[in-house]
């Protein structure tokens, strides 16, 4: 007893050192959960964009086994539409067969305009002299000027999803390539 009364700061000491370690394991332990929070919601962001596109691919293999569907297709990707964004859209003209159609230029917004997404549609030039006709990303339409020949019955599609996370622009990319045969 005698030995406590001497020490009486001790308790004091005792108490600030354990209070300070607490306040450290708190303060690092919301920093991880905060952390963890964002990166889960980047996650879901990202999952949905990736959804999002990978609907745009489902749309364009739907077209792809119509016959007006692959016109519209193929029409967006000769001359001047090569390249350029389209979205899909609904066509509710027939209420009773309710189908997809491709021809909107530009990008489609979603969730108040928190996702953009749009597709391209390219020719696939195919080199014939190599075994098994192999995908050029270069070519021509005609065939004869020595480069890889245009394959009519080929197109390749990308679907792009585009979003904003803390401040920063992202997204996804997707391809697929549709055929008609």
């Amino acid at each position: 007893m005698a030995d406590l009364k001497k020490k009486k700061g001790f308790g004091l000491i005792e108490a600030l050192f354990g209070i300070t370690i607490t306040a450290t394991l708190l303060l690092a332990f919301t920093t991880l959960n905060i952390n963890t929070i964002k990166i889960s919601e980047g996650n879901v962001k990202e999952l949905k964009a990736l959804l999002y596109a990978k609907e745009l691919i489902e749309i364009g293999k739907e077209l792809e086994q119509s016959p007006i569907g692959w016109n519209k297709i193929s029409d967006l990707s000769d001359g001047a539409n090569c390249n350029k964004h389209y979205y899909p859209k609904i066509d509710s003209s027939d209420p009773i067969n309710l189908v997809w159609k491709i021809n909107n230029p530009g990008e489609e917004n979603l969730e108040q305009g928190s996702y953009s997404r749009w597709i391209t549609v390219e020719n696939i030039y195919r080199n014939h002299t190599a075994f098994p006709n192999e995908i050029s990303s270069v070519g021509c339409l005609c065939g004869p000027c020595g480069a890889p020949a245009s394959d009519p019955y080929a197109k390749k599609i990308t679907a792009r999803v585009e979003w904003s996370d803390r401040g920063q622009t992202k997204n996804v990319t997707l391809d697929a390539y549709l055929y008609n045969y």
